[in-house]
């Protein structure tokens, strides 16, 4: 992290504390975890890895705690908006920093204002993103930034919830001073609905710190969103709605953009009772013509001349002609959990593009390993089973954010919206995708090869995060094939006019893919997620098709045996890879450094294996029955 170079700014501060400087009295509690844990961290840091600290500090995972250290949606947002990051950038009310790391990714510095000592000086010690030592902490408020000696070309500021400043308008005002004649304000506000408290009487987004009174309630929602812009001061304004709210959006689109309204009502409508009501609200909104001022988040991106950076913008990215370019700004953006989907309207209703574009460089592999697979796989086809025209062929190019992926659109309809309990459509499932992976890994499997128990407890282990199987006396008997990385029913499209009966029309989202790798983590994966969509969730799921006699576990057993018999294994050695994809998974980011080894996403993925694990012995008593001779094929 940068340090406290005050000759930057015009004024000296009050005073240096921890190493950040200070121009400021107030002093607020961190958002989503404790002060004193803060400090704790920030004392660790200083001679420990952050995952090792971690671990001490968390014995029981932390997942929220994680998460609100680690996981910010910036790294979503910044897509639309990406032609205003450039050079000097300012990050007001910065909490413990992530969202000012992701922007110094892509601006060549960020100074990040906050008002939490403790939070500042945590981000001062973090080193988890390769561009820390651009930015600075610095100790401020809205009404004591401290003055430039050199002009900010982008100014950020999140202005939700506890941030929201008595006037809108003034708030504007005091951002604007600081910011040169041709560079761009970024606001993240609340929008009426979440401001009047609906959103938090309906469970939707993140909850108000404060409800507010039925009069203030009811002023928000007559009143709408009001622009506080002078429009003299910056001609251009760029308004987004954020979807369920601007703290934890799960979609980002334009304010007017039809299409992708149209797309986030349909989407919304195969989500939960809650999703249903609010996407039903909108709808309504919609045709009343209200809805452009009642979305519960906005991203207001305000310009001085209305081209974003001026004439004389340069930037990290733009110093580098080879990654000069900006991925789409239009459609539906939905967030993933370590990059984000741009859906892009074809003009006529349909869908014409999928873009998909990695959260942060940490996480540009897995735009390459989708790459590489996909081109593999789409244009090879040996003992012609017809799987190579399911996969989708894309292009790669290089952006702002790293290497982008983009691909057509996957005909069909998600197999997992024909996912349900009825034993019959639940074996229809399984059986749909079972057959697909056995025609797509038959072919290009290696030969079936001993393995030993030393080998396979290295491949099941993560010491790292306190990973290990059950105890492997013997060796194993195993190959080697493609494998996806996530094949869930939501992955498998297939002809709507069939259903769960097929036949299967795409697989898609191959980021986690290998040519040469795993087998069992797909098989395994499908029979898992295809029984927590059928029983609404992984614990019932297992209860239901995995350690209870009867007809959903008879369906997984009759897969399982269907897919050891095709490809040369023992159902043993199934059962005992049935967490592996979420080893692979983990390791993969380990190894990279992707949010997710250290923040609330791992701590779930590795309580999903020791849950599997814990409960190993109960699925061998109900699905372990001894192989009746039917391990051998053509692999062996």
């Amino acid at each position: 992290m940068s340090g406290p170079d005050t000759r930057r700014f015009v004024d000296e501060p009050s005073a240096v504390r921890d190493g950040v400087p200070s121009w400021t009295s107030v002093e607020r509690e961190p958002r989503g975890i404790d002060a004193e844990t803060l400090d704790a961290l920030a004392d660790e840091l200083a001679t420990r890895p952050m995952r090792a600290v971690l671990a001490d500090a968390f014995p029981d995972g932390g997942r929220d705690e994680r998460n609100a250290l680690f996981v910010d949606p910036a790294g979503a947002w910044r897509i639309p908006v990406s032609s205003h990051l450039r050079g000097r950038c300012l990050d007001v009310n910065t909490g413990v920093g992530t969202r000012a790391l992701l922007l110094a990714e892509v601006v060549d510095s960020v100074d990040a204002a906050g008002t939490s000592p403790e939070a500042l000086r945590f981000l001062a010690a973090r080193d988890d993103y390769a561009c820390h030592d651009r930015v600075t902490p610095i100790h401020a408020d809205l009404r004591t930034l401290p003055e430039p000696t050199e002009p900010y070309d982008v100014v950020v500021a999140d202005l939700r919830g506890r941030h929201r400043p008595d006037s809108l308008g003034d708030a504007v005002d005091a951002l604007a001073e600081p910011l040169a004649a041709d560079g761009s304000l970024l606001l993240l506000i609340d929008g009426p609905t979440r401001s009047a408290g609906v959103t938090t009487a309906a469970g939707l987004g993140t909850p108000l710190d404060d409800s507010p009174s039925p009069v203030d309630a009811t002023r928000q929602l007559l009143s709408g969103v009001i622009d506080p812009i002078d429009r003299d001061r910056f001609p251009s304004v760029d308004r987004y709605a954020m979807v369920p709210d601007a703290v934890d959006p799960s979609f980002v689109l334009r304010v007017g953009d039809t299409a992708a309204t149209d797309r986030l009502i349909a989407a919304g409508e195969g989500g939960s009772l809650g999703d249903r009501l609010a996407t039903r609200t909108a709808s309504l909104a919609g045709r009343l013509g209200v809805l452009d001022r009642l979305w519960p988040g906005f991203l207001l991106a305000c310009s001085r001349d209305g081209t974003p950076g001026g004439s004389e913008a340069t930037g990290r990215a733009r110093q580098n002609p080879d990654q000069d370019r900006h991925p789409v700004s239009e459609g539906l953006l939905t967030r993933g959990g370590g990059r984000s989907t741009v859906l892009v309207d074809d003009g006529a209703g349909g869908l014409d593009s999928v873009v998909k574009v990695p959260h942060r460089r940490a996480h540009a592999e897995f735009a390459f390993d989708e790459f590489r697979t996909t081109q593999a796989l789409s244009g090879d086809d040996p003992g012609s089973t017809g799987v190579s025209g399911t996969i989708p062929s894309g292009t790669l190019s290089m952006t702002w954010f790293g290497p982008t992926y983009a691909e057509r659109p996957a005909p069909g309809t998600p197999l997992s919206s024909f996912v349900s309990a009825d034993p019959d459509r639940f074996r229809s499932v399984l059986e749909l995708g079972i057959d697909w992976l056995i025609r797509l890994q038959r072919p290009r499997a290696t030969s079936v090869a001993p393995r030993s128990p030393d080998a396979v407890r290295d491949e099941l282990s993560l010491p790292e995060i306190g990973l290990g199987p059950p105890p492997v006396e013997s060796p194993i008997r195993l190959f080697r094939a493609p494998c996806h990385g996530d094949f869930h029913p939501k992955n498998v499209f297939v002809d709507p006019a069939g259903g769960a009966d097929g036949p299967v029309t795409a697989v898609i989202d191959w980021e986690l893919g290998g040519l040469d790798d795993d087998p069992i983590a797909d098989p395994a994966f499908f029979c898992l997620q295809t029984a927590r969509l059928a029983f609404g969730g992984l614990e019932a799921g297992l209860e239901a098709a995995f350690t209870s006699p009867g007809p959903h576990a008879d369906a997984v057993s009759d897969s399982i045996s269907r897919y050891c018999a095709a490809m040369g294994i023992d159902r043993s050695t199934f059962l005992l890879y049935l967490p592996s994809v979420w080893i692979r998974r983990l390791r993969r980011c380990l190894e990279r450094g992707a949010t997710a080894s250290y923040s609330g996403r791992g701590v779930r993925r590795a309580a999903d294996v020791r849950l599997l694990w814990d409960r190993h012995d109960e699925i061998v008593a109900t699905l372990g029955e001894p192989d009746a001779g039917g391990a051998s094929s053509s692999q062996s």
